[in-house]
């Protein structure tokens, strides 16, 4: 449920609206306006968030159908078949409709509880895992770092990137450093 927070709005959502068939007082479809666009706006922000622009437009378009400050003034005739799709447009978003991965990392770094790191068990597993990321990338990914330092140097005109030179050095001696190891070996 951590990655699909509308599972449980999404869901009353379309059992109101599948109500609406019934011959109910009133009230109760002025109340389904206000459920059905602000579950409308709330999926639509957050589909907006989780790069998802399909559901972004779509359940933007469902909270102005439903706008209960200026409504619509359809007959009921009209209102069933947008109540219906409405209501599969809810159902389909609880299985089509998710947080992704990346999201679910950022927000728990937001939280402090350190997103995708939190797999790391000691220094020894993070430093095996830099080495692997060095021989995966190696010298390349060296001389491309140096490229573009030396483009931002070009652009900015003053040399301000020492440390990222040093950090470069750094990289570089590493990179010396593990072509050694695998001559020898």
């Amino acid at each position: 449920m951590n990655n699909r927070p509308h599972l449980i709005p999404a869901l009353i959502t379309a059992l109101m609206l599948m109500g609406a068939f019934a011959p109910l007082p009133y009230w109760y479809y002025q109340f389904l306006r206000w459920g059905v666009c602000g579950v409308s706006v709330f999926l639509a922000i957050s589909a907006y968030r989780w790069n998802k622009a399909w559901a972004t437009w779509l359940f933007g378009v469902v909270a102005v159908l439903f706008n209960p400050i200026d409504p619509i003034p359809l007959t009921r005739e009209i209102w069933q078949p947008i109540d219906l799709a409405a209501a599969l447009l809810f159902g389909l978003s609880i299985l089509f409709l998710s947080k992704p991965r990346e999201a679910q990392l950022a927000f728990g770094r937001s939280l402090g509880f350190g997103g995708g790191f939190s797999r790391i068990k000691s220094i020894s597993d993070l430093e095996r895992r830099v080495d692997i990321l060095e021989d995966k990338v190696g010298r390349k990914f060296v001389s491309d770092l140096e490229h573009r330092v030396a483009v931002l140097e070009n652009k900015v005109g003053r040399n301000f990137v020492s440390d990222l030179e040093h950090s470069i050095s750094e990289l570089e001696r590493r990179v010396n450093t593990l072509e050694d190891k695998c001559r020898t070996s």
